[in-house]
This record gives structure tokens, C-alpha cells and sequence, in this order.
């Protein structure tokens, strides 16, 4: 970015490059104005995906107490013995983790370029399949 500058800057102190000067300076705003500009408009999806991971956090924290509870016997569910505490609330943290990250999946950037869009495809061509279209010929399902 500096370099760019500078080249625009030396171009400028020619008469017969300061053309050249002003087309480098113009594509240097506008690449900046750009990515301002994407930014801005990025913002609403960085404030859900703080949102989810907040809420994620919140519920991995209060999974975290209730089964701290039941290590210590202070909560007692019938089936569920206190050694077990630790290693549920272990799988319950990795369920919460998936689903946090599921939701956050759509509102990362990039992710509606098309190899997610096609990666996307295969998964809902296999579950047509598993639910019993499999009557269907393999090209159909892979369109």
C-alpha cells in the first residue's frame, strides 16, 4: 500500500506520468472506498454471529453449573450417577459447540460463493436419497 503510494507520488513529479499518477491514485481509492464500503455492509453479520457465539457461551456455561451440580450431588436426577457429570456435560458442550457453529455457518463471509453453494447439493441429494427417493438415477441426484 505505501509502495503504491509512492510510486503514485513519483509518477506525479513527471509531466508525462502524471496521468498514470492520477489512474493509480484513483484505483487506490476506490479499492479503499470498496472495502469500506464491504465492511460496513458486513457489520450486521459480525453482530449475530457475537450474538450466537454469546448465546452459546451463556448455554455452555449454565450446562457447565448444572452438571458441576450433579458431580456434586447437589442435583440428583434418578439414572444419572455423579461420575457421570463431567462426561456428559463434555458431549452437551459438544452438541452446543455444533449447533453454535451451524448457525454461524451462514453469516461467515464467503459462504454463499458457489463451493459452498455446491458442497451444499450433495448433502441434500443424500438425504433425498436415505429418505427413499432412491428410484432416482445417480446423475439426477447430483444436479
Amino acid at each position: 500500500m505505501v509502495l503504491y503510494l509512492f510510486v503514485s507520488g513519483a509518477f506525479s513529479l513527471f509531466e508525462a506520468t502524471r496521468d498514470l499518477a492520477g489512474q493509480l491514485r484513483g484505483y487506490f481509492v476506490t479499492a479503499i472506498a470498496e472495502s469500506g464500503r464491504a465492511i460496513l455492509s458486513y457489520l450486521p453479520n459480525l453482530v449475530w454471529l457475537i450474538v450466537i457465539f454469546l448465546l452459546a457461551r451463556f448455554a455452555i456455561r449454565l450446562a457447565q453449573l448444572f452438571f458441576r451440580g450433579i458431580t456434586l450431588e447437589r442435583i440428583r436426577i434418578p439414572g444419572l450417577h455423579p461420575e457421570l457429570g463431567n462426561p456428559t456435560f463434555d458431549i452437551v458442550r459438544v452438541v452446543i459447540v455444533t449447533l453454535a457453529a451451524g448457525r454461524m455457518f451462514p453469516y461467515l463471509p464467503g459462504q454463499q460463493t458457489r463451493p459452498f453453494a455446491r458442497s451444499d447439493s450433495w448433502w441434500v441429494s443424500w438425504f433425498r436419497w436415505a429418505r427413499g427417493a432412491r428410484w432416482r438415477t445417480s446423475s439426477q441426484l447430483w444436479c
